[in-house]
């Protein structure tokens, strides 16, 4: 039975995660002493939108429009649009 996604995939963006949420806390936490929890409640959102978009973004979207192609100049104008998004 063939999985659908990878385990391995998926332990790197959990540590991800972990490593955004940690740096961003501890830059929060730095820049504006005493609102710790304020800063965790953000990071509630914050971090899975974040995972969720570059899994969307690094495993289909860069993959679409680094697909070999005829001419170079539809990469290219695949590019704009997907990094604009």
């Amino acid at each position: 039975m063939k999985r659908s996604f990878d385990i391995k995939l998926l332990k790197f963006y959990v540590w991800v995660a972990l490593a955004y949420a940690t740096l961003y806390l501890l830059s929060n936490q730095h820049s504006f002493p005493g609102t710790f929890l304020q800063a965790v409640v953000n990071n509630l959102w914050r971090v899975p939108y974040l995972i969720v978009v570059n899994f969307i973004f690094l495993e289909y979207t860069v993959p679409f429009v680094l697909r070999k192609r005829r001419y170079i100049i539809y990469n290219i104008l695949l590019t704009i649009p997907a990094l604009w998004v």
